[in-house]
């Protein structure tokens, strides 16, 4: 009998790894989000770590697409 309930109690514990949808959370993080449309560079090092590092967590987590390299007459000027 305390098999049975072990068993009932892992399956339902374990039942909602089962799905191929987002956690509600992760979802909601990434609707927050908007996905650049353009790549963006920052001023010093620490600001394109943290910029990468932004940009790579959305596209593994949210689909996001890798944004476009920018144009250079609009780097030179930015």
């Amino acid at each position: 009998m305390q098999q049975v309930i072990m068993v009932a109690l892992l399956g339902a514990a374990l039942g909602g790894c089962v799905t191929d949808s987002m956690p509600a959370t992760i979802q909601g993080a990434c609707d927050a989000f908007e996905a650049p449309k353009l790549a963006v560079r920052g001023l010093d090092k620490d600001d394109r770590r943290w910029i990468a590092g932004q940009v790579e967590a959305g596209v593994r987590v949210c689909g996001w697409s890798r944004p476009k390299a920018r144009e250079i007459a609009r780097q030179v000027g930015s």
